[in-house]
């Protein structure tokens, strides 16, 4: 029976020999690791986190921002782009 660390250099013979299978083999799970780490990072982000009082407040702020832009262009008689579009 041949020893543990022998077989360990056979088996790192072997590998570089097919330098490029281990290259894309490699590539290929570090690829799949982080593309299933940033699509469960959105995932989480949209559909299992609550909404914090940060968010919220920033929302409230966009959204008074916008209205606060559209609002002097409205006194002013100006059309707004949907009535344009009526």
């Amino acid at each position: 029976m041949s020893s543990p660390l022998r077989e360990l250099r056979l088996a790192c013979r072997r590998l570089a020999a097919r330098l490029v299978l281990v290259v894309v083999a490699v590539v290929s799970v570090g690829l799949g690791i982080g593309v299933n780490a940033a699509v469960y990072s959105l995932f989480n982000a949209v559909f299992l986190q609550a909404p914090t009082a940060v968010g919220i407040t920033t929302a409230l702020f966009l959204t008074a921002a916008v209205a606060a832009a559209y609002r002097p262009a409205r006194q002013a008689g100006h059309a707004q782009p949907v009535d344009e579009l009526r």
